[in-house]
């Protein structure tokens, strides 16, 4: 029932929007360290930045890791960017005079991901009002960008690994890419390394989640818990190793 443009809703994106919910209501307790450490740093950008008059959010989705009240007094304008909104986003945004959600893809990918042959073209990232903002803040989406676009070409006759590996890393190096030609101040906080950790030994395997593409350097670091277990298996912790910096 949740109004949603149909290439967004073909791709998954409002089916994973109602999955994130569902695995915060299951593992609150685990995220809260790291969806605070997410809200202190764009609190402290948005103190840093230059200007007053306008913010931008990238994937902001369920506002878990956004300070909207802190954004929304220092601000004249809050801009809030992701693909779809649930309902209780757009109530909780009512109260805010200054705040407006927009519906858009960042990557510029959705519509051609559909009903084609090939892998298309990778475009420069988008991302609204960039000439404009005080601060851009990227938060907790650069490695889920690639996913939902790859996962629609995975079925594409001919189309190996190791290309969809390069067209994932191309889709991460376009938005940080974007992202460093803001004027004003970008916050760049992206999960890059996902461990799997063993219960029974506390063996850790790693797998990259920005398919190849440099780590942000600098900034600051932490481990997002993000399965438990038993959430996704009873064997393994799942955790996420965070980065947060000023692209």
């Amino acid at each position: 029932m949740t109004p949603c443009p149909r290439p967004i809703r073909r791709l998954g994106y409002l089916h994973d929007l109602i999955a994130v919910r569902a695995r915060h209501r299951r593992c609150r307790d685990a995220w809260a360290p790291h969806l605070a450490a997410t809200r202190e740093r764009v609190a402290a950008a948005a103190e840093a930045a230059p200007g007053r008059d306008l913010a931008v959010v990238l994937g902001a989705g369920l506002l878990l890791d956004v300070p909207l009240d802190v954004l929304a007094a220092a601000f004249r304008r809050v801009v809030l960017v992701d693909v779809c909104w649930l309902g209780e986003t757009r109530r909780a945004v009512r109260r805010f005079g200054n705040v407006d959600l927009l519906d858009h893809d960042v990557t510029g990918l959705a519509a051609a991901c559909q009903d084609t042959t090939s892998i298309p073209a990778v475009p420069r990232g988008s991302i609204p009002y960039l000439r404009d903002a005080d601060l851009v803040c990227s938060l907790n989406c650069l490695s889920q960008l690639p996913l939902n676009p790859r996962l629609a070409l995975e079925s594409l006759p001919g189309v190996s690994a190791d290309r969809l590996d390069r067209f994932s890393r191309a889709v991460v190096a376009a938005h940080v890419e974007a992202l460093a030609d803001a004027p004003g101040l970008a916050l760049l906080v992206a999960d890059t390394t996902a461990e799997r950790v063993l219960k029974s030994t506390g063996d850790a395997l790693s797998r990259d989640l920005l398919f190849g593409h440099p780590h942000p350097d600098g900034g600051d670091t932490w481990w997002w818990d993000i399965a438990p277990a038993p959430e996704e298996d009873r064997r393994y912790d799942l955790r996420h190793k965070v980065v947060a910096g000023l692209v």
